[in-house]
């Protein structure tokens, strides 16, 4: 078996079976380096010390030769603390890898993907990420991936370089917000001129998350990504399944979301490069038409309804959504 030479960070946290099935797909590509960061359990939840234990008894039965390096927690920090200081940690230790979460089921092909592209732009500060999903979308052309101006973190890949930048407390949305951010500077953006609310869509998401009522990692990427103005890759193929749509998870709850529908692709070598270095609109287009407006709206609406249903000003975003 043939070692895989780029590092990769696998979280994972409560699902045995989920994390099995993705360790199995990290298992065929035999990485060198493998990182593993897992939250500790949730006190008042049944069964879930068990889970937990269970989860770390799975990723601690590497049978290849492999330097494995450890972060795992004794008590819950949470999704927003337990991810970025896994990022952090990571990114402390190695200068570009590849990074896995437990429900996100990868395509053998995913990995030589993200370490081509990994090694080709290390040195292209105008790319933020490389995506491993492509929403249902089919290229208008032969090229192998694309650019985007919205990040997909159900497998990715980046830098050292770009986790340097995000501030996991939103400080310069705190400072800009709003008018800044989208209105200054993308009034002439006629992508977001398409639908307000998707200007409307992130305002609150950002607003949740600078106040810590949304417990999360993932927007603060994106937000960096918008205000700094840089393009994520994401590939001509679907190479990442998310495997986690259930009522038990964080925040991907619908089981008969189109996403789970999803299938599993290849993508083929040699990667060929798109002639368009700019971002995909029609991708974009569809990004938040028929897909991400969707699946968020809905999760919003849940997130909120059950954790903050009593706040007046929360409850008025809740039926705001709910239209």
């Amino acid at each position: 078996m043939n070692s895989f030479e780029t590092p990769i960070l696998f979280l994972v946290f409560n699902r045995p079976e989920e994390t099995e099935r993705v360790l199995e797909a990290i298992k065929k590509v035999a990485p060198k380096y493998l990182y593993i960061a897992a939250d500790g359990p949730r006190e008042n939840r049944d069964g879930e010390i068990e889970l937990c234990e269970k989860v770390r008894s799975i990723v601690s039965n590497i049978d290849w030769a492999c330097e494995v390096k450890t972060l795992f927690r004794d008590k819950n920090v949470g999704c927003k603390k337990a991810v970025s200081e896994a990022i952090n940690w990571f990114f402390e230790n190695v200068d570009q890898g590849i990074i896995l979460e437990d429900d996100c089921l990868p395509d053998s092909s995913f990995f030589p993907y993200c370490e081509q592209l990994l090694e080709k732009y290390k040195n292209d500060e105008s790319i933020i990420s490389i995506g491993g999903i492509n929403l249902g979308y089919t290229f208008n052309g032969i090229h192998s991936y694309a650019f985007s101006r919205f990040m997909n973190m159900w497998g990715w890949a980046t830098w050292r370089r770009s986790a340097k930048l995000v501030d996991y407390d939103m400080g310069k949305w705190e400072n800009k917000r709003f008018k800044n951010l989208f209105l200054h500077r993308k009034l002439q953006d006629n992508l977001f001129l398409l639908d307000y609310n998707w200007i409307k869509f992130w305002k609150n998401y950002f607003n949740l998350t600078l106040s810590g009522k949304m417990d999360t990692w993932d927007y603060q990427w994106i937000f960096t990504q918008l205000f700094l103005n840089k393009k994520s890759i994401f590939p001509a193929r679907n190479l990442i399944k998310n495997i986690g749509f259930s009522d038990t998870a964080t925040h991907t709850f619908n089981p008969n979301h189109p996403i789970t529908r999803l299938n599993l692709e290849s993508i083929n070598f040699p990667l060929i490069e798109p002639v368009y270095k700019g971002h995909d609109e029609v991708y974009e287009r569809n990004f938040i038409k028929k897909i991400w407006f969707r699946y968020n709206k809905e999760t919003l609406y849940k997130i909120v309804r059950s954790n903050f249903l009593n706040q007046p000003l929360v409850f008025k975003t809740i039926q705001q959504f709910k239209k």
